[in-house]
């Protein structure tokens, strides 16, 4: 069911999604803690459209380390 490499769903139309090498590393993320509940937070909050900084807070990244990416 996989799509791509990582991600099972087509996150292209999603809004601010422009950062390739960001979504990799959320989708593996993603995929590395699915089925518990901070993966499927990261899910929801990817699928449904969040601001990477956001995503990155929940996850406990520095946004701004992938921001030249």
């Amino acid at each position: 069911m996989l799509r791509g490499k990582y991600y099972s769903y087509d996150t292209s139309a999603m809004h601010n999604r422009d950062n390739s090498y960001l979504n990799t590393e959320i989708e593996r993320y993603i995929e590395q803690y699915s089925g518990t509940s901070i993966g499927e937070s990261v899910r929801n909050m990817y699928e449904n459209g969040t601001d990477y900084e956001y995503i990155c807070d929940m996850i406990g990244w520095d946004y701004t380390d992938f921001c030249s990416q």
